[in-house]
C-alpha cells in the first residue's frame, strides 16, 4: 500500500497543473522525482502528497479518463 507524504512542501520537485485550470487553485497537481509521480491538491501545497509509481500513475490517469467519459 502506498503511504501519503504528510507535507508535500518538503518534496524537492517542480509541481505542475493543467493549463486549463488557469489561475484557479482547485485542481490536482503532479510532480515527478526520484522514480515516483506525486499527486497533491493545489489548494493545500503543504498538505499530503500521494506517491505513485509511473505505472500506477498511468493506471490512475486511465481510470479518470474512463470514469470521465461515462464508461
Amino acid at each position: 500500500m502506498t503511504r501519503a507524504i504528510p507535507d508535500a512542501s518538503i518534496l524537492a520537485v517542480q509541481w505542475m497543473k493543467s493549463k486549463a485550470s488557469g489561475q484557479q487553485n482547485n485542481c490536482v497537481e503532479v510532480a515527478f522525482g526520484g522514480g515516483s509521480v506525486y499527486i497533491r491538491d493545489s489548494k493545500s501545497p503543504a498538505g499530503p502528497a500521494l506517491p505513485l509509481s509511473l505505472a500506477g500513475f498511468v493506471e490512475f490517469i486511465e481510470s479518470v479518463r474512463t470514469e470521465g467519459s461515462g464508461h
